[in-house]
């Protein structure tokens, strides 16, 4: 099941990526909106991987249970994976932005969610990330 945990991960971070150049052309300016399918798409196979990586991730952990459940850096790790899961959510109500007005239209307090958001998910993936490798 490992195997297929790492993979998901390597998915979901390879469709974050594209995500996040598409945005980036767009606070650019080198879009003026960013098309409402792709978008979607991207937005979908993002919660795919994410739900991918909780259901391996529950798999893995049921057999050592015990010893995880009492893990500060497991724990903590649960931690960034329900702030990646808050702000999946967050983005799916801020994504339209994008699709409707150029970056640069926007107001102050939508580009600083914006923002936000994508620093809350580009800490939850580093932190997740970085904490697999402590676990044991």
């Amino acid at each position: 099941m490992l195997p297929f945990h790492i993979l998901s991960f390597g998915f979901v971070i390879g469709v974050t990526a594209l995500a996040d150049k598409e945005a980036f052309d767009w606070v650019s300016g080198k879009k003026k909106i960013l098309d409402k399918d792709m978008l979607g798409r991207y937005h979908s196979f993002v919660w795919l991987g994410l739900l991918l990586l909780i259901g391996t991730g529950v798999l893995l952990l049921y057999p050592l249970r015990d010893i995880l459940l009492t893990n500060p850096v497991f724990l903590l790790k649960m931690l960034f994976v329900g702030v990646l899961v808050a702000n999946g959510i967050l983005i799916g109500r801020l994504q339209h932005a994008a699709t409707a007005h150029p970056f640069s239209e926007l107001r102050m307090g939508q580009k600083i969610e914006l923002f936000a958001s994508g620093v809350i998910s580009t800490a939850g993936w580093l932190g997740a990330g970085v904490l697999a490798f402590f676990l044991f």
